[in-house]
């Protein structure tokens, strides 16, 4: 089986899914509590998933061949421009409380732009943190990106999809 896993989350912090709050705010997140947001459920998502994953194989500490990595990147539009921005909320790491502890407080302390989802430049970063540890590659062959966005992608270009497919095209083998 699956002995280690880099696992790169994107989360979109744009309003425009605030508008459909009223159907996330319907689900209960996995504390049994009703979500507050959209944005609220899409990180409760994500650390459901990092828990399930670092319950099969644990989180990563000295063994490069074992453990689960995670990296967390928030992403936007800067203003009416809609050029692509994103902060990175850690980087790639197996500490497990860091990793929560991080989630939990973007859960509550982001601010949401009524700027647009621009996920490329988020993803051109991520792709760069896994072209420049290729090193390990042969032992660490596993690695993710989950974005959660409502979809409504902006591009400078007026070609969200096609910059999507030579953001992760990219990859240079």
């Amino acid at each position: 089986g699956i002995k280690s896993f880099d696992l790169y989350l994107l989360f979109d912090t744009t309003l425009s899914y605030s508008h459909i709050n009223v159907y996330c705010k319907q689900y209960k997140l996995m504390s049994g509590l009703y979500s507050s947001s959209c944005f609220d459920l899409m990180m409760d998502y994500g650390i459901e998933i990092i828990k399930s994953i670092s319950k099969q194989i644990g989180y990563y500490s000295s063994d490069i061949t074992k453990g689960l990595r995670v990296s967390a990147l928030l992403i936007e539009c800067v203003g009416s421009t809609r050029e692509p921005n994103s902060k990175e909320l850690f980087p790639l790491t197996g500490d497990g409380s860091t990793i929560m502890n991080a989630l939990n407080t973007a859960r509550t302390n982001t601010l949401l732009t009524e700027s647009g989802s621009c996920p490329t430049y988020g993803i051109y970063q991520i792709i760069q943190k896994i072209e420049n540890s290729w090193i390990d590659s042969n032992v660490r062959s596993y690695k993710t990106l989950i974005t959660f966005t409502d979809g409504l992608i902006y591009d400078p270009s007026g070609n969200a999809g096609k910059a999507l497919i030579n953001a992760v095209t990219a990859i240079r083998y």
